[in-house]
């Protein structure tokens, strides 16, 4: 089986307010001429979708409007989980694959797990500062997997990271005598 997700931005100009679904109505119409039609259309917004969009989106990509998800901003990345499973996701894939169990997502350990998680992110209050050295700094993805081990040793000795970044060149001698300041 397969299942094909969607994923688009859905605009909201500052100067109108409303949330504008011709970019992705154009970007499910691209995905259809080579010849695949999603499944769930995830709409990514700054705020939830206002009334009306998400049954416009399901009128005009013809995808079911139950399954155009909503899927704003949130204060952290492992809210989205949670925002998700609110939504009903877990059961909507579940049908499109006619499982033949159905999975409880209301008392799961994991969901219990991770609800407790993001509440102790959003609880933190101590802060730990940590100043990063590198050849690269100005491309923070060129560490990204030191910055996320540094965010989870933080998040998991309950504190917020601030990371600060400074290039090695700059602490280099040479440096010192032609650009003092840096």
């Amino acid at each position: 089986n397969f299942l094909l997700v969607q994923v688009s931005l859905v605009v909201q100009p500052s100067s109108t307010g409303e949330q504008k679904t011709k970019p992705t109505q154009h970007a499910v119409r691209e995905l259809r001429g080579l010849g695949l039609s999603p499944d769930f259309i995830c709409a990514r917004s700054k705020q939830p979708l206002q009334p009306g969009i998400t049954k416009k989106i399901s009128n005009f990509c013809h995808v079911p409007e139950a399954h155009v998800i909503s899927v704003e901003d949130v204060s952290s990345i492992y809210h989205v989980p949670l925002h998700l499973e609110k939504q009903n996701v877990v059961n909507l894939i579940w049908d499109h694959f006619s499982l033949p169990l159905r999975p409880d997502t209301e008392g799961s350990v994991w969901l219990y797990q991770w609800r407790e998680l993001t509440e102790r992110l959003e609880g933190l209050r101590k802060t730990v500062k940590i100043t990063l050295v590198g050849k690269y700094t100005g491309l923070s993805d060129a560490y990204i997997s030191v910055i996320k081990a540094l965010q989870h040793a933080s998040y998991r000795c309950n504190h917020k990271l601030e990371l600060e970044f400074v290039e090695a060149q700059n602490l280099e001698r040479s440096m010192l005598d032609t650009d003092p300041a840096a």
